[in-house]
């Protein structure tokens, strides 16, 4: 399906937008090393619900009104794990590699999406999938520091249960709005956050209270420009376009926290984006194939 024109340009500068909140949100969650990644989740879900409150107020039963009430909750389950071992992975990883790791999602998507909807996967797309899989291993090589490596372990799940939330995404908003999505996942993220934060919990003084709550408004603001992008432009291109995030993810890193990483990571890096953005391709192509007249 072709976009009108313009839609591209309008969808890349939301795509970019969603780069920079998502780096802020990355900057600041390592920048923020003196908290648990668990506090932090917890403290970034309550930013989601302040930001979204005046939208849920607005209509609390179109809000949280689901005909799917196991498939919300469980989608809402698997995002705060994912996103609990997502924010673990970028406080102790360099920037780059968690960003890296965290495109794999793309990968993990198709192998489930054969087990479990049956889908045909094509040689080109299981090359594709070994192609990104090595590069994660050259990303992942191992290291003198036991601690990257359930980092590196940590982010890798995270992808997995992303990619689980994509699926159940997929499948919800055929009958929920972006909205109800949304503030499922808000209420629910706080729900499910609370107990780890418990059980690591400390005050922050108000300049850090600022702080993981400007995390999590960028966290949000992403998620919200991620969406709109997506919706103006076409997909494959737009997907291309999130990977400036990666580009981001190693100025800053360099920059702010001296990461200079070796030239195998950044190899794999390269494989990884590649892999992912020729899987994205595929299957778009094959996903057009399947709607169009015979």
């Amino acid at each position: 399906m072709s976009v009108a024109p313009g839609s591209n340009q309008r969808g890349a500068l939301w795509i970019l937008a969603s780069a920079v909140c998502f780096t802020l949100m990355a900057t600041l969650i390592k920048g923020l090393d003196q908290y648990p990644a668990t506090l932090k989740v917890f403290y970034s879900a309550i930013a989601s619900c302040m930001v979204l409150t005046p939208i849920i107020l607005r209509s609390p039963r179109q809000a949280f009104v689901t005909s799917r009430p196991v498939l919300m909750i469980t989608r809402c389950g698997l995002s705060a794990g994912g996103v609990t071992l997502a924010y673990y992975s970028y406080q102790h990883l360099p920037l780059a590699q968690a960003n890296a790791l965290s495109f794999t999602r793309a990968l993990w998507i198709v192998p489930l999406a054969a087990v479990l909807l049956g889908e045909k996967i094509g040689w080109l797309r299981v090359i594709a999938l070994l192609t990104g899989f090595g590069g994660v291993l050259l990303v992942v090589r191992p290291s003198a520091d036991a601690s990257l490596g359930w980092a590196h372990a940590a982010a890798l799940a995270s992808a997995v249960m992303i990619a689980l939330t994509v699926t159940g995404i997929k499948a919800l908003t055929r009958t929920h709005s972006a909205t109800a999505i949304m503030s499922w996942s808000a209420v629910l993220g706080v729900v499910f956050t609370a107990p780890g934060a418990l059980l690591n919990w400390r005050w922050p003084d108000l300049d850090d209270l600022a702080l993981l709550i400007l995390m999590g408004a960028s966290s949000v603001g992403a998620q919200i420009c991620y969406i709109r992008g997506m919706s103006e432009g076409d997909a494959s291109a737009m997907a291309s376009v999130d990977y400036s995030r990666l580009l981001f993810a190693v100025a800053v890193g360099a920059l702010l926290f001296h990461e200079v990483l070796g030239l195998t990571a950044y190899a794999g890096m390269t494989l990884i984006v590649l892999s992912t953005g020729f899987v994205a391709f595929r299957g778009r192509a094959a996903a057009a194939r399947q709607i169009s007249p015979p």
